[in-house]
């Protein structure tokens, strides 16, 4: 038995092929406990699970968390000087003749944008080494009263030397064990600062959802 499920926000499908046919379930999805529907949906069909030789699985939990801003609070961390480089994006406009126009917001407000002192070149070389005392002592402990679940770690560069990222990713792993993080050289690691900020955060902002499910 071949079989399908993909939880959306509203139902869940179940698709079974087998010998003597297809078998289509609808069931109501369960929003808070996504995997719950794909259980009933499978309960419902009546397929014994013994019988499933094949799983596929989709889901919209991760798409819906980001359109419905339904994700968790997210913190993103970049180099000292760029903190707003979510909030400048780039200069294109989806619509050039509207005066009105302004730019989408990001899922990680302006307050919860934190720099931190280091610098990688464009070649990879360490120009600044990362300051782990400032991380410490003024960092974490925002990062702690701050209640976030995720953060997101997007250093200048990183894409093309990440070892400033990794070493911030396991000082916050060490001291803020609870903490979701994303670092932008594992999620995206392409040039262009504004596109991989962009995509981590938004990684980190669902990952406690995708976790949880």
């Amino acid at each position: 038995m071949r079989l399908g499920v993909e939880v959306g926000g509203t139902f869940t499908d179940l698709v079974a092929i087998g010998d003597t046919g297809i078998t289509i379930t609808k069931v109501p999805s369960v929003p808070q406990q996504p995997d719950e529907g794909a259980f009933n949906a499978l309960i419902d069909s009546g397929i014994p699970i013994d019988s499933i030789e094949e799983l596929a699985h989709g889901s919209t939990v991760a798409t819906n968390a980001v359109l419905e801003r339904k994700g968790f609070p997210t913190a993103f961390i970049t180099t000292c000087g760029f903190r707003d480089i979510l909030r400048l994006q780039r200069h294109g406009r989806s619509r050039i003749y509207d005066l009105e126009y302004a730019k989408p917001e990001p899922v990680v407000t302006r307050a919860a944008c934190y720099e931190v002192v280091e610098r990688v070149l464009a070649d990879g070389s360490v120009e600044l080494p990362l300051d782990r005392s400032s991380i410490e002592n003024l960092l974490v402990p925002q990062l702690e009263t701050g209640g976030y679940d995720a953060v997101a770690i997007c250093l200048l560069n990183a894409y093309v030397n990440p070892v400033h990222e990794e070493a911030l990713a396991e000082l916050l792993g060490e001291r803020l064990p609870g903490l979701h993080v994303s670092l932008s050289s594992r999620v995206s690691r392409e040039f262009r600062e504004y596109e991989r900020a962009s995509t981590t955060s938004l990684s980190a902002y669902v990952q406690p959802v995708v976790d949880r499910y």
